[in-house]
Order: C-alpha cells, then structure tokens, then sequence
C-alpha cells in the first residue's frame, strides 16, 4: 500500500537555509574566541666603539643547540664564580642577526596580516638608551649615513621592521581581490608629558581625549592618505625629521621623545550574499620609546627631559607589572593606565583588543648589568599579559549587517515555505495580515550602490537605514509567522486525508476476500452440475456417494457464505 508523501521536514531544511545563509559572512566578531598573549622579541646589539676599545666582552650567550628561544646573562659571583642566568622568549636575536633576519623572526608578518583582515597591532620597542631600538624600527640613521649605497644595498642592511613593513602592506594589498584598502598614515610623539604632531608642529601640544569607540586618541591630529610605498616613506621621513632628538655620553643620536606611527587600513568588504559592503578597520602601531637613562651615566644637561623620559616609562614598568602579575594570578590588580599619557595611549596594546609585539633592546656591556636586567625582568612580565583581539568595525555598520543578515534568512526561510505549502495547493498569500506592508524605504535605500558608510556618516540617514531594515524585519516576521501556520494547517489536513486512505483501503481488502470466496462457490456449483450430469446415465454407488460427499461441501460452503454477508452488514452498519 503507497501512501501520500507528508511535508518535508521543515527543521532539516531550514537548517540548511541558515547554514547557506550564515556561513558566508564577513567575520565580525572576536578572533577566534581566544586570547592572545604579548610576543617578546629579544635583541642584542654587537659592542659599540668605545666598549670595544675597553676591551669589554659581551655579557651574553645564545645556546645553538635551540632554536632561537634561549639566552643566557652571564656574570661574575662575589667568589670569582661564573653565574648564569637564562631567559626564555619566543624569539632571541643575536649581535649576529641582521635586519631582514630579524623582520622574518620577530613575527612581525602575523600581526601584519591579522592587520589586513581589521585587527589592531602595536609594535613597541623597549629599553636602554643606546640599545638599538631606533636602528631596530627604522633603521633610518644608518640609511642616512650610508648614502653612497645603492637602494637595494641600504634595503638589505639598514631598513628596520618599519620601512620592511610598509613594502610587505603594499605587497599584500596588491595580491588581494576581495577587499578594497584605503591606507593612511599618522605621526606624533610624546615629549615632556605633551603630545606633538610630527606631521604639522606649527600645531603645538595636543590634548589626549577618550570616547567608547576609539578609547584613548590623540584630538586634531594630522591624517595623511597615502596611496603608494613613496608617500608613505615621506611621512616617515618627515616625523623622523621633526623627533626631538639629542646628544649625550651614550648616544650621539639619542630620542628624547616616545615616537607613536600609526598606519590605518581602512578596508571594505563585499558581502557575496546580498552584494553589500561591510566597512573594518585595521591598525598597527609602532612605538619607539625613548630610553631609560641615568644622568650620571649621560651627563644630561637637561634634567627636564630625563626626568619626564624616566617618569613615564617607570609607568610603564608600572603597567607591565600589574598586568602580568594579573594574567598569572588572575588577581584584580589595579592597572595605572591613566598615570602618564604614554599608557594611556598603549592601552590598547597591553591588556586591550590589540595584538601586541614587545621588541626588548639591550646592551651587551658589563657596565650595563643592571639596565639590562631590568629590561629582560620587564620583557619577563610582559609576555604573560593577556589581549582580547577583536575586529574593528563601526557599531551602526555591525548593526545594519546583522540586521541584512537575518532579513536574508527570514526570505530564505519564507520561500521555503511557500514553495512547500504551493506543492501542496495550500494559501500563501499573506496579504491579509493586520497592519504588515512591505517597507518600500528599505527597497529605494537598496537600489543605490552600495560602497560602504562614508568615514563620517550622516546619522539622520544611518537611522533611517537601520529603521527601514527593523520595518522589514518586522514585516518578515510576520509574515513567517503566517507561513508557518499555514503550514501547520497543510500538515494537519494531509494527516487527516491519510487516515481516511487507509480506513478505505481496510475497506477494499475486506471486500476483495469476499470476491474471493464468492468465486469459489461459483466454480464448485459448476464442477456440481456437470456431474449430476455424468451420473444421470450411470448407477454406480462410488459415483452417487461422491455427489453426496460434494453435496454436503456446497451446503457448507452456502452455510459459510451467508456467515461472512451477515458479519459484512454488520460492520457496515457499526462504521455508518
């Protein structure tokens, strides 16, 4: 016996409906759900001139027997006694290392990437004054110094992570096909506790202000659009120019400042659903610190600037201590962020949404045991502090992008439906509903092209953009709600059809056995008759008794037939 098919299973498909619809999205949420820990790249610069005349030896040793992980600060004990002392990181950069090596080391390139697809990265040098950590960024002093080199001879052994990064953005960026970028450069630095604009200094000291979406920021400060390797590199070159920068007994060349270069990546992504764009916004900081110092050791003439130097970065040391002994202990630690503008700017970076690279500079004199480790003690902590990176994208664009999304799927949804119910000759009109029209709003907003919000969107229109999409949605719903019961009508109706089906197939096999029967008897009556006709010219007794025997059988097979009518009527009668 065949039955009518019932309805699909409207779960098994509209999960499927949601699964076509959901998976495609631009990712918009948090990387990954996991936390991310600060990196810590470890370098050493080789002895200078005058430490080398000395006849100094290096205080550090790297195991070759690693990869790269391991160093060892070797000293002497008050008994004469070799002490040694190890450090772990995830990278330890000999004397020996060159810049390209470096770039390829210090895991730069991750945070580059994680960059591209709208996350913020900072990466910010650390240490002593004279420890390299300006030749480390930029390297910018030895390119000046090394003119007479050709462009591929200064790139190979001068350019610091900074000018290799900006070739490797723009290489990215060209390979890409799905997204469109819009890169733009910033430049300021923090001297003497004020914020200075590197770009513009006729602008004076800036105020540092604080708002939800950007957390701490520099207010007026020059943003350049850059739109090739040239333009960058002279935003570069230009902030490097206007750094304060002086000379003492440790450095000809020191920063007298916190240098802050910032890259924007402004990136807008095509949603392949519905062809609309969705806006990210990607970061990465470099920060080059000024160094700690000692004016006994510089014979700094001015105090001012050491002073603010060693304030700001003590806070530092502050904030590092706090968050690691946080992420360790899982202790409520209070974090001095707002203690120097210096933190409040690195917020982000350390225990913030940010990925976050440490590059630790130290010095490999003996006269300089005690910075040194006060530096490998800070690149200790810092690598146990913990950043929640997230994507970067505007509130009201996540907003309208999920509101698209769940439009998306209530239409998927609903023409499932309909193509159900109209399989099935059932009502897919909803027009009737109380009060539900189709928002035509929403339909002339869609017709426009889309490319993004603008960087500064009218909020009169966003508002309406998100109140046509909320129309809709509501409109959707409704109407989904009408779908679904009608649905469940169907359901019930076809239920209801099925078991008439089989009560009347009960019916047809009963009456097919008393077909059965009835032949039966109609053949014995035949084979009865032609007997009796054998017999009327016969006399023989076998003959007779058979046509007695088959006698007695037709009465009981009349007997039966009438048994079977009678109990037919009677079940009739019980069904009427």
């Amino acid at each position: 016996m065949t039955h009518r098919p019932l309805l699909a299973k409207k779960d098994s498909s509209l999960t499927a409906v949601h699964r076509r619809i959901k998976s495609p999205l631009p990712e918009i949420t948090a990387r990954k759900n996991n936390e991310s820990t600060v990196r810590v790249a470890l370098r050493t610069r080789p002895l200078n001139t005058n430490e080398a005349a000395r006849g100094d030896a290096s205080i550090f040793r790297f195991p070759s027997n690693n990869n790269r992980t391991e160093m060892q600060v070797v000293s002497a004990s008050a008994g004469g006694r070799e002490l040694v002392r190890s450090f772990h990181f995830d990278v330890c950069a000999s004397a020996q290392v060159t810049q390209k090596e470096f770039f390829e080391l210090c895991g730069i390139t991750a945070l580059l990437d994680s960059a591209l697809e709208g996350y913020l990265a900072t990466v910010f040098a650390y240490g002593q004054t004279g420890s390299g950590k300006t030749y480390s960024m930029s390297g910018l002093e030895e390119k000046l110094e090394k003119k007479n080199l050709d462009n591929r001879q200064i790139e190979e052994t001068s350019d610091g992570l900074i000018p290799r990064t900006i070739r490797y953005l723009f290489k990215a960026i060209q390979t890409q096909n799905t997204a469109k970028y819009t890169l733009k450069a910033s430049y300021c630095e923090i001297y003497n506790e004020q914020a200075y604009d590197l770009l513009n200094p006729a602008s004076g000291s800036l105020n540092i202000r604080w708002n939800d979406h950007n957390g701490f920021y520099v207010q007026n400060l020059l943003v350049v659009q850059c739109d090739s390797i040239d333009d960058i590199m002279a935003v570069v070159d230009e902030g490097h120019r206007n750094r304060r920068v002086g000379s003492h007994e440790m450095n000809n060349d020191s920063s007298r400042s916190h240098s802050i270069l910032t890259l924007l990546l402004d990136q807008e992504v095509v949603d392949p659903n519905d062809g609309h764009a969705v806006m990210k916004y990607g970061k990465i900081s470099f920060v080059d610190l000024a160094g700690s110092e000692r004016l006994r050791d510089t014979k700094s003439s001015n105090t001012e600037e050491t002073s603010s130097i060693n304030k700001s970065l003590m806070t530092l040391g502050k904030v590092i201590s706090a968050l690691g002994t946080k992420s360790t202990s899982q202790s409520t630690a209070f974090v001095p962020y707002r203690d120097s503008k210096l933190t409040k700017l690195l917020m982000d970076s350390l225990g913030g949404n940010s990925l976050t690279l440490m590059v630790a500079c130290i010095s490999p004199a003996p006269c300089f045991m005690e910075d040194t480790l006060s530096t490998l003690n800070y690149a200790t902590r810092a690598k146990n502090i913990q950043n929640k990176p997230t994507i970067q994208t505007d509130p009201k664009e996540s907003l309208i992008a999920g509101l698209r999304q769940e439009n998306q799927l209530l239409r998927s949804e609903n023409a499932l439906l309909k193509q159900q119910l109209q399989s099935y000759g059932g009502s897919t009109s909803v027009t009737n509903l109380p009060g539900t029209k189709a928002p035509r709003q929403l339909a002339a907003l869609n017709s426009k092209p889309s490319n993004g919000l603008p960087e500064k969107p009218d909020p009169e229109l966003v508002n309406g953009v998100v109140s046509a999409y909320q129309s809709q949605l509501i409109y959707l719903q409704q109407e989904n709600a009408q779908l679904h019961a009608n649905n469940g009508y169907s359901e019930h109706r076809l239920a209801n059809l099925t078991l008439e089906n089989e009560a009347l197939q009960l019916k047809l096999e009963s009456y097919q056995k008393n077909l059965n029967v009835q032949t039966t008897i109609d053949r014995l009556m035949q084979e009865n008759k032609q007997l009796k006709a054998q017999l009327q010219g016969e006399n023989d007794t076998d003959i007779l008794e058979q046509v007695r025997q088959m006698n007695q059988r037709l009465e009981q097979l009349q007997q039966r037939e009438q048994e079977l009518m009678m109990a037919l009527a009677r079940k009739n009668r019980s069904r009427d």
